[in-house]
């Protein structure tokens, strides 16, 4: 009996999950286990198609390996990141990091919430812990907020977000914070 190891579901599975590089060990790991449970309920005898197999799941998944071990991407850490856009705004890090919701601390806070989200790997909630204990719907609120100024899509909207200019000013701000990280 033949039970066929690389069905089209997980061929898709496994082209979707390179596309996103944030579930990336997830899915690879997701695809090892869910590929071997179905090799193991495989019941054939043909050494030569096992064989077969193998090697097409090798080159399938080699390029997820190759990611995973690659040399990894430069990271910031959120610290620099508020020290850097507090000294840009002209404002305190216990002013970005405070509970103050006056516009002159906002966007600065917003922006540097925006910027830790692009270019760190953490989540709305550790995100929210740095910025002074914020929630992370306040964090989300503030990345979302600052992608749509920008034009950032990237960052996705609510399906009920009206369109809104892009603010040339804050982009020029951002690419400047961005040129000053190095990124």
């Amino acid at each position: 009996m033949y039970v066929p190891v690389l069905t089209p579901a997980l061929r898709q599975q496994h082209e979707d999950y390179l596309r996103n590089r944030r579930h990336i060990n997830a899915g690879a790991a997701r695809f090892r286990a869910k590929t071997a449970i179905e090799v193991t309920t495989w019941r054939t005898t043909n050494l030569i198609e096992r064989r077969r197999v193998i090697e097409e799941l090798s080159g399938l998944l080699e390029p997820v390996f190759l990611l995973l071990i690659a040399e990894p991407e430069k990271t910031l850490k959120i610290e620099t990141i508020q020290r850097v856009v507090a000294g840009y705004y002209k404002k305190s890090l216990t002013d970005i990091c405070s509970t103050t919701r006056k516009h002159a601390i906002l966007r600065p806070r917003y922006v540097g919430m925006y910027l830790a989200r692009k270019f760190t790997r953490h989540s709305y909630p550790e995100i929210g812990r740095r910025y002074g204990g914020k929630d992370h719907t306040v964090v989300l609120y503030g990345v979302r907020s600052i992608a749509r100024l920008v034009g950032d899509p990237s960052i996705s909207q609510p399906p009920d977000t009206p369109a809104v200019a892009v603010d040339k000013e804050l982009c020029e701000q951002i690419a400047v914070l961005k040129q000053m990280f190095g990124v």
